[in-house]
């Protein structure tokens, strides 16, 4: 008689469960949990000894968890989740939270030590002994950060010594009349105190009445003309603080003066040099800054200039027309002429129309001379160019055409 095949499947199912609870219990032993965790999870139809399993494989994968998150530097992550699993507990494990727990707090403790540090670093004694308290409420017995406390108010209170000393001379130089070393001091001792308001109070004070007094000077200075002087007082007013549209206005005209007198010592020496494009440049730098003081020494400066100018191409265009080279005098006289806005300079204009007159004597032999070389008449090309080159040898190119005649003859 054949046997049925259900209770060998019932034998196998049995078989394969038991094999799935020994494997689970194998990895949970080796502290393997996630192997574990999966290897329960497996079995089919659970009874609560498998269950009680799962549980306490899963509080234990949680409790790597906050491990990991400790060894990646996310401690508040890790305290979070330890927070959760706790009440999940065995109490056997009481002991290990609380060494999560601690080390946890210690990595904060420590990343709020280092930024204590670096502020110091920086000088912000104020932001360094907050990161130290905040460090010391995650651990209250972290050593580094209750020396480096202990050291930092030590030194606060070593400056606040040296910031009470300096208040206390300030006042002493008040007493004594010396209002710039009074100020001074009460500066020193705004920056050593730990709280400098009532310093900061008397500095702003004294750094306004020197600051008034500046300006008085600067504007005396101003209206004797003695702009080096005046400039120094009112930058040191806006040096001492003082928030004035009429400080800032009057820097303002002197850097103005300064400059147009910078540009206007430079232009008189391209002058006197000889510089004259040079110098009109110059001169147009120093207009721009539009001083009213300056507006005489700019106009003798610019005409002295022009004349000087003036006086140098006519001495050229007279050696040019000496030298027979009417239209480079030409040329000079009429740049005289033109910058003499067209009232002459000397006998400019009398030159001008006497060097057109012969100008035009040379055109109407230049233009014989290019119809003499149309017809083949040599000698005469030659001869009318002999006569332009007699009025002006910087006619045109006559003195090239000749030249190429004479060879070919």
């Amino acid at each position: 008689m054949r046997k049925s095949p259900l209770p060998l499947l019932l034998l196998a199912i049995v078989s394969c469960q038991s094999s799935l609870l020994d494997s689970g219990d194998s990895y949970f032993r080796q502290q393997s949990y996630l192997q574990a965790y999966n290897a329960y999870m497996s079995i089919e139809d659970a009874d609560a000894e498998v269950q009680q399993r799962i549980a306490t494989t899963r509080y234990f994968l949680l409790e790597d968890m906050v491990r990991d998150f400790s060894n990646r530097g996310e401690p508040d992550a890790g305290l979070a989740l330890l927070k959760k699993i706790t009440p999940l507990a065995p109490d056997s494990r009481q002991q290990v939270l609380e060494d999560l727990d601690l080390r946890c707090r210690n990595h904060i403790a420590t990343r709020h030590f280092d930024l204590a540090l670096q502020f110091n670093d920086i000088g912000d004694k104020n932001s360094a002994i907050r990161e130290l308290l905040v460090a010391l409420t995650w651990r209250d017995d972290f050593s580094p950060a209750i020396e480096r406390l202990a050291i930092i108010t030590e030194r606060e209170q070593m400056r606040n010594a040296q910031g009470e000393e300096k208040y206390l001379d300030a006042i002493a130089q008040l007493e004594a009349g010396s209002d710039v070393r009074a100020r001074t001091a009460f500066m020193h001792a705004s920056h050593l105190l730990t709280d400098p308001k009532l310093a900061s109070k008397r500095l702003n004070a004294i750094s306004e009445n020197l600051a008034e007094e500046a300006m008085r000077q600067a504007q005396l200075y101003l209206d004797a003309q003695q702009t080096g002087m005046a400039w120094v007082a009112v930058k040191n007013a806006i040096h001492l603080g003082i928030d004035d549209p009429a400080a800032l206005a009057i820097a303002e005209r002197l850097d103005d003066i300064l400059r147009s007198q910078a540009h206007l010592i430079s232009a008189d020496i391209k002058v006197r040099a000889g510089d004259h494009e040079l110098a009109k440049l110059t001169i147009d730098k120093a207009a721009e800054h539009s001083v009213v003081e300056h507006t005489a020494l700019l106009i003798e400066i610019r005409n002295r200039n022009t004349d000087l100018q003036q006086e140098q191409r006519y001495l050229q265009a007279r050696a040019y027309e000496i030298d027979s080279q009417l239209s480079h005098a030409s040329s000079l006289y009429l740049q005289i002429y033109s910058d003499s806005d067209e009232y002459g300079y000397r006998d400019t204009e009398q030159r001008l129309a006497s060097i057109a007159t012969r100008l035009s004597e040379a055109e109407l032999y230049y233009q014989q001379a290019l119809l003499a070389a149309e017809n083949g008449d040599a000698e005469g090309h030659m001869q009318m160019l002999r006569s332009v080159l007699q009025l002006s040898i910087d006619y045109k190119d006559a003195l090239h055409l000749f030249d190429m005649a004479n060879r070919v003859n």
